[in-house]
């Protein structure tokens, strides 16, 4: 009689051991829908924020939901969580945000090279190294700096576009002297200034932000 009680014990065991196991294991929908939408809800704001450009917002996207949803089947799948898989694939996820926060943080610190001038019925406008393969949309705002101390000296807008090049148009001359210059210039010198370079223009408070994500 006990070796049959001992019998039923040990099965009951086994079984109860087994029926965890298996409800471990189990996909959970609602930790993955969890998981999804606080990522999207966190990452579009941050994505909006530092993609003014459409075709940089829409790559960022494609970026943001691979990144939420990786996520959410790693937090969803509880067997991942509890073996080594999980590791790798949080390091993965961790990497990615890293190299995106990084590559943001590179291009609205990289300059833009001036190709040359351009007379534009009487009003200069400066033909830039930068077109459809670097981000730049028609419409985009940028700053006129100097190299390397990065005084700017005006701002300039995206008024014709080329996939290696585009030209700008003088919105707001912060320097008058500088542009005034330029317009006497380029009726005998097309060519480009020297020591002045383009930049993206910078939402204040975005490079600080981008760091203490790092």
């Amino acid at each position: 009689m006990v070796k049959c009680l001992k019998g039923r014990t040990y099965n009951a065991t086994v079984k109860n051991n087994r029926d965890m196991r298996r409800k471990k294991a189990k996909f959970s929908w609602g930790t993955f829908g969890i998981t999804l939408g606080i990522c999207v809800t966190i990452g579009f704001p941050i994505v909006s924020y530092t993609s003014p450009l459409p075709l940089e917002f829409r790559n960022n996207s494609i970026t943001l939901i691979s990144i939420s949803l990786l996520l959410s089947i790693t937090f969803a799948s509880r067997s991942f969580i509890q073996n080594m898989f999980t590791k790798v694939w949080m390091a993965f996820a961790k990497n990615m945000v890293r190299k995106y926060i990084e590559n943001q943080i590179t291009e609205y610190s990289s300059q833009i090279p001036i190709l040359g001038l351009t007379n534009n019925s009487g009003t200069v406008n400066l033909i830039l190294g930068a077109g459809f393969s670097n981000g730049v949309s028609p419409g985009a705002m940028l700053d006129v700096v100097t190299d390397p101390a990065g005084e700017i000296y005006g701002e300039v807008q995206v008024v014709q576009i080329s996939n290696s090049r585009c030209t700008v148009s003088p919105t707001n001359r912060i320097n008058s002297k500088f542009w005034e210059k330029l317009e006497d210039r380029m009726k005998y010198d097309p060519s480009s200034p020297p020591n002045i370079v383009a930049k993206r223009q910078i939402p204040d408070g975005i490079m600080e932000f981008l760091k203490t994500l790092l």
